[in-house]
């Protein structure tokens, strides 16, 4: 079989262009990771323009680095190859394996199944979505819970993106911030079905409270498509989130495993009351409570905030015995707690081992000062993934009830347990090229096509 190949270049395309598809050609063997001044100097092209073309190719995802003065092939680039061979809906896992294995894409004429739905742990009902078939384009409502952390921006600007690119089929999006208010998350989604939205998205700020709502949503005949954080009640058609019970489960086996069983653990939340919050913390408690000569001496929320996850552990530093770990199901905390400890003078290895991954300034925290980290991924854009969902929905496609998004275990290079491997090491992980607050489990871009879909915001 041919192997696939990018789009060549036409004669006209400036030299810039040819010298990128040059560099993109370079990986197609085996996808080594290679550094800038190796490349420039295989293909003659002079090391400033190689590092100017590199760095656009690694903000457009077609490259994406690896540890430090190394890239690779992204995902954008193996978007090519299977969309070469009619073929959509492959995860980053399978991505990075067809770039390695390029001449074996299968020639398929019928789209792949979503690795969401062929490897969700869940037997799911599914829904018959045919009554909410309607021609495009449409207007969507989003009701976000907050913009409060950068995980929750993340979240936010992917979903402008993915609404962007299909402008021809939503005519508004229009997005409400509810500032963590459940009260003004009530309001704002009222207003939303004042504004007659063919769709609602909704990451509710608190469950219980937006029973009522919602369910006037579902009585007025609108679709809603939960993200992040589910709804106490079914009043929604499809819930799109990761696996909280494996986020908190195995971070927590990892630390009891990397312990030895005993010893004194900080644990830190999120948002008291949050299904992802109480989720993660009852799963982590499960395997806490299989060790009895684990102690947990304090359980703290911290509105995966770092500047709060820093105050409470300063205050539990100060209040009690030296913790052995620190349990966070974030590293939006994480990196606070991490701080609190390097704010006392410590450095490894008087830091304890902590968890909790996703934002950037974790992993840069954690490697800079060999501080042992386990993290599992909770990404950023399964918010474009309920977009999307939604889309399928108006469409009239049948659906899954519950979507479960992929994760990968982040770990520090030689600090994996009998149990806990690491799908890619922190080392591997981290953008250090990249701001604090970057969301490394989604790439995204910060400024979007003008023109298309009308984005209203109301923050």
């Amino acid at each position: 079989m041919e192997r696939p190949r990018p789009v060549a270049a036409k004669r006209d395309q400036p030299p810039s262009v040819d010298r990128a598809l040059a560099i993109l050609s370079a990986f197609r063997g085996d996808n080594r990771p290679r550094r800038p001044s190796d490349l420039a100097t295989d293909l003659d092209i002079p090391r400033s323009s190689t590092y100017q073309i590199i760095r656009t190719l690694l903000v457009d995802g077609y490259l994406e680095k690896v540890g430090r003065g190394r890239v690779r092939l992204g995902h954008k680039f193996v978007d090519l190859l299977i969309a070469s061979r009619h073929q959509q809906g492959a995860t980053r896992r399978q991505l990075a394996w067809s770039a390695r294995r390029a001449a074996h894409v299968p020639n398929l004429h019928t789209p792949a199944a979503r690795r969401d739905f062929l490897w969700n742990p869940h037997l799911t009902e599914m829904a018959d979505c045919t009554r909410f078939r309607q021609p495009p384009p449409y207007r969507i409502g989003f009701s976000n819970a907050s913009t409060s952390n950068p995980w929750r921006r993340a979240m936010l600007r992917g979903m402008l993106d993915h609404a962007q690119k299909h402008s021809s089929h939503i005519s508004q999006f229009i997005v409400r911030d509810a500032q963590d208010d459940p009260c003004k998350q009530a309001a704002d989604i009222e207003a939303l079905l004042h504004d007659e939205v063919d769709l609602l998205l909704v990451s509710c700020s608190q469950a219980q409270p937006m029973n009522a709502v919602l369910a006037r949503v579902a009585g007025a005949g609108v679709p809603v498509v939960a993200v992040d954080r589910r709804p106490s009640h079914e009043n929604f058609l499809i819930y799109v989130s990761a696996s909280d019970i494996t986020l908190g489960r195995v971070t927590a086996q990892w630390m009891a495993e990397r312990l030895h069983g005993q010893g004194t653990i900080f644990m830190l939340a999120g948002v008291q009351g949050s299904s992802p919050a109480e989720r993660r913390l009852a799963a982590a408690m499960e395997v806490f409570s299989q060790y009895p000569s684990l102690n947990v001496a304090a359980v703290r929320y911290t509105d995966w905030r770092e500047e709060i996850g820093r105050a409470v552990t300063t205050d539990l530093i100060r209040e009690n015995d030296f913790p052995d770990g620190v349990w966070c199901d974030s590293g939006l905390q994480g990196a606070g707690a991490m701080q609190a400890f390097l704010d006392l003078g410590l450095d490894a290895p008087q830091i304890p081992p902590h968890t909790g991954g996703d934002v950037n300034h974790a992993f840069q925290l954690a490697l800079r000062h060999r501080i042992p980290l386990a993290a599992v991924e909770y990404p950023a854009w399964m918010g474009t993934r309920a977009l999307q969902a939604g889309l399928d929905v108006l469409a009239g496609k049948t659906m899954p009830r519950q979507i479960e998004v992929h994760s990968q275990v982040v770990i520090s290079r030689g600090e994996e347990t009998t149990s806990v491997h690491a799908d890619v090491f922190a080392e591997d992980y981290v953008r250090w090229e990249c701001a604090m607050d970057f969301v490394a489990s989604h790439s995204l871009r910060d400024r979007f096509a003008p023109g298309g879909a009308r984005l209203l915001h109301s923050f």
